[in-house]
């Protein structure tokens, strides 16, 4: 007899309650730390099975992802690992390399979310072209010492088809990636970066938590973000213009 493919419903997690009244009650960071340990412990466990999902075809047989469903599942595993790293760099109280960790979660977090709210082709294709400049950049290091030395090592063979196998998989060949550029993927990006201190980082933020930019005007995007000064009227009472 076929067995039914597995759903999230088919798993149990431990479900972490969060009491707010509790909360208010803490006077210490380790208290704090603790319930948010045990919060990641059950996003960590959500995020890998996630990562491991996979779509139905028209007659209920699982499928092969696509291009871009593989891209946004390579995210989830990555998210996933970087999760479970954070978790064991807290549980130890190494939190300076906490943080270095965190960033690199925010960051592919940002970049899952942006990519699934545009959800266009030449959007990812912009996303896999920048992430194999670096591999590109490495590849042609390799081939210029191969060059000056007059052999191959062992480990450049293995670092050289590794590096292929990666544009293999990707769709792209080494040529259609230019390792000099250094121009971010998204088409917005160069337009907010252009502004005085704006960095990726603040970029790829407001590119994924405010994606009505360029669709609303300057009023209707402060009034979104909640910075634009609002009245507080109440019949013939005037009251001060403030951001609330």
């Amino acid at each position: 007899m076929e067995e039914l493919p597995l759903t999230i419903n088919d798993f149990e997690f431990l479900r972490t309650e969060v009491d707010t009244e509790e909360i208010k009650k803490f006077d210490s960071e380790d208290q704090f730390m603790s319930l948010a340990v045990e919060l990641l412990k059950e996003v960590g466990q959500i995020t890998a099975l996630l990562s491991c999902t996979y779509r139905l075809d028209q007659y209920g047989n699982p499928r092969k992802w696509e291009r871009n469903e593989a891209i946004l599942g390579g995210l989830m595993v990555r998210i996933s690992k970087l999760q479970l790293a954070l978790l064991d760099q807290i549980c130890q109280k190494r939190l300076e390399i906490a943080f270095i960790i965190d960033r690199c979660l925010s960051e592919s977090l940002i970049n899952l979310k942006y990519l699934l709210q545009r959800d266009n082709d030449n959007l990812f294709d912009e996303y896999i072209e920048y992430s194999l400049r670096e591999e590109k950049r490495l590849l042609k290091r390799i081939e210029e010492n191969i060059t000056k030395r007059g052999h191959e090592l062992p480990i450049e063979s293995r670092m050289i088809d590794s590096i292929r196998q990666a544009f293999k998989t990707s769709s792209f060949t080494p040529e259609q990636v230019d390792e000099t550029k250094w121009k971010p993927w998204g088409e917005k990006d160069a337009l907010l970066r252009s502004a005085p201190g704006v960095g990726p980082v603040l970029s790829a933020t407001l590119l994924a938590k405010l994606p009505e930019l360029g669709r609303l005007n300057r009023r209707q995007i402060a009034a979104l973000v909640g910075v634009a000064p609002l009245n507080r009227d109440s019949g013939t009472l005037r009251g001060r213009r403030s951001v609330w």
